[in-house]
């Protein structure tokens, strides 16, 4: 045997690859490891989109949900519905502040629905506070409607100056009194009217001042009810001869009441604490001061924009018949007073609204359109809206909502 031939052919039997297959198999490798990025990364930008998507289609269905059933509460006034009193503008009041002699913007409840434009329109005094939080070319909704929720009366009278009126005192519910003391802001009607005014709670007595606070008013004479003029109570004709706000009623139906807590509801857009535009609602608070608007509650985050148009009855005699759908200054038209602007919306028999919504997060949107050419915009009732291209997914929500209380024979 050669020495050292083993050793050799040991060697020559321990042979590797060489530097070009080494090359070979780390380009597969690579090129399956980025495929598997590739995979990965397109399942989450779907993931992503699905995830915005979702997002903005619940957040959809809550604000149509929510505001839809806000709105319906327009012209309702316990058992009766609101169609004949658009006709008759006296069987519902506003309030007027005793001690000013004024009707302050949130007490005109014979406006019980309102519009306005941000940075266009007059801004509602009672949301003066929060106009330089709200963004430009956005329109805004008011509504002052009788809550849902409502309490038998069981006796009423006058105790000098003071309405008194009975109701059951195993009431508690928030929604519909305030806490024992609070002055809040109620109706009373019987079917054939409503009246509202400040008053408080004890012991399920309802005691409202006739001669100081908010109380019924006037319009036709500009002032108070006439039986004040008489000095009398603001709220004497509410229990004089079974009437209620100066009409009077059978018998049999004097004690035919029902109390209810009034209602004042805003929605608009501000940006939130982060700097995301927002769909907010403002409304009287529940507790503390029930007769004043509380803060603006967050409802929804990311809400690039809201239109209103208004189902407007144009007919020269009412008929309770949509004629047109109008922006809120087409509403208004050449309306100067106060008086003539709640005819006007009085005549308000729908609402269609439009909200553009965008996901939280980014979802892998494109801000251009599908050639690319121009920015990516989305149509609100024919106002264009273009928003920046960050990724967010986007959809346009548009419903339609009928005053029922408002439609006749409805």
């Amino acid at each position: 045997m050669i020495p050292g031939a083993s050793s050799m052919a040991s060697r020559a039997s321990q042979r590797g690859v060489s530097l070009i297959e080494l090359m070979v198999a780390i380009t597969i490798a690579m090129l399956v490891t980025l495929g598997l990025i590739q995979i990965f990364g397109a399942s989450r930008a779907s993931s992503q989109m699905q995830e915005g998507l979702s997002r903005v289609q619940e957040n959809g269905r809550f604000i149509t949900q929510q505001m839809q059933r806000q709105f319906r509460m327009v012209g309702f006034s316990g058992c009766a519905a609101d169609s004949e009193r658009v006709k008759n503008d006296t069987s519902v009041n506003h309030m007027l502040d005793v001690g000013t002699g004024a009707v302050a913007s949130e007490y005109r409840f014979q406006r019980p629905v309102e519009g306005f434009t941000v940075g266009t329109s007059t801004t509602p005094t009672e949301l003066a506070d929060d106009a330089g939080n709200m963004i430009d070319d956005n329109d805004a909704l008011v509504l002052r409607t009788v809550g849902e929720l409502g309490v038998p009366v069981f006796s009423r009278r006058l105790d000098g100056n003071n309405l008194v009126v009975t109701i059951p005192s195993t009431v508690h519910s928030p929604e519909v009194i305030a806490a024992a003391g609070d002055p809040a802001i109620y109706a009373l009607e019987n079917c054939v009217r409503a009246d509202f005014f400040e008053g408080s709670i004890s012991s399920g007595q309802l005691t409202a001042n006739g001669l100081g606070g908010l109380n019924v008013y006037d319009p036709a004479d500009g002032g108070p009810w006439s039986a004040f003029a008489a000095g009398k109570s603001l709220l004497d004709t509410l229990v004089a001869n079974g009437t209620i706000g100066g009409v009077s009623v059978a018998p049999s139906r004097e004690l035919d009441y029902e109390l209810h807590r009034a209602e004042y509801v805003a929605f608009y857009i501000k940006n939130n604490a982060e700097g995301v535009p927002s769909l907010y609602m403002r409304r009287f608070e529940r507790t503390g001061t029930p007769t004043a608007l509380g803060a603006a509650e967050e409802l929804v985050a990311g809400v690039d924009g809201m239109q209103l148009r208004f189902g407007f009855d144009d007919s020269a005699a009412i008929d309770g018949t949509v004629d047109e759908f109008l922006t809120t200054e087409e509403v208004i038209g050449a309306a100067t007073t106060e008086a003539d602007k709640d005819a006007r919306w009085r005549r308000v028999l729908s609402i269609r609204v439009a909200l553009l919504l965008r996901s939280e997060q980014r979802a892998g949107v494109s801000g251009t359109e599908a050639d690319g050419s121009t920015a990516r915009s989305f149509d609100l009732l024919g106002v264009t809206v273009t928003p920046p291209d960050d990724g967010r997914m986007r959809q346009v929500y548009e419903t339609t909502i009928a005053v029922r209380n408002r439609i006749f024979n409805s």
